[in-house]
Formats: structure tokens, C-alpha cells, sequence
């Protein structure tokens, strides 16, 4: 995939929806939308896109299905767009040697990653 400088990065926990625009190391404002509150959740990614340089996408790290499912029906229907999902469109620049890797979400390796990225090896 050609890099990408503008990504909508989203979050999608177990209690909230956290995303917000990424150009190469600047991070702009960050959004949430509560699980429970997500019809607020399409004209939110609307404004931001809009905000975006192009070209741009959308990915997400998620550790609950349902709002995934949710948080991609709104970003096809306000976006036009598909959501790049971690660990299933976009691999984890990691490995891990887990018994069970579906116990750990993808947040976690995320931010594995980041800190090995932003620290590197000692």
C-alpha cells in the first residue's frame, strides 16, 4: 500500500469510540463517542474527514466487534469509505509468541508497537 499522510485513526474499545486525525507525527483533537451513543458517531467522522488532507484513510484498532460493525456502517455511509482494520487489513508490525493472541486486544499490541517505534532497542 502507498503511504497513506492522512489517517483517521480510531480506537474502538469496550466502553467508547476514540479516533482522531494523524499526519505523520502530529495528532490532532481527539474524539469520543460513547458505546451507547453511537448516532452521534457519523456527522463526528464527517467533520473530521472534511478537515483531512487527501489522501486519507480510515483505520481502526478494536477490541469489540459490534462497535466495529457500527463504526464502519457509519464511515461507509457519511465517508464513502472502507475501515482499514488492525490485525485483519493492516498487520501489526510486531510478532508475538501468545498462547491465546485473542486474549490481548489490538490496542495493546498498538501501543506496543508505538513505544517499541518511538524507543527502539537499548
Amino acid at each position: 500500500m502507498d503511504e497513506i499522510p492522512s489517517v483517521l485513526a480510531c480506537d474502538v474499545g469496550n466502553s467508547a469510540i476514540h479516533f482522531a486525525a494523524v499526519q505523520g507525527p502530529n495528532v490532532a483533537q481527539m474524539h469520543t463517542v460513547r458505546i451507547g451513543e453511537l448516532a452521534a458517531i457519523g456527522a463526528m467522522l464527517a467533520e473530521t474527514w472534511r478537515q483531512m488532507s487527501a489522501p486519507k484513510r480510515i483505520a481502526a484498532g478494536s477490541v469489540n466487534p459490534p462497535a466495529l460493525k457500527a463504526l464502519a456502517a457509519a464511515a461507509a455511509r457519511n465517508l464513502g469509505e472502507e475501515v482499514l482494520v488492525i490485525g485483519r487489513d493492516l498487520p501489526l508490525p510486531i510478532e508475538t509468541d501468545l498462547q491465546d493472541p485473542g486474549a490481548v486486544g489490538a490496542d495493546r499490541l498498538c501501543c506496543a508497537a508505538a513505544a517499541f517505534d518511538h524507543i527502539g532497542v537499548a
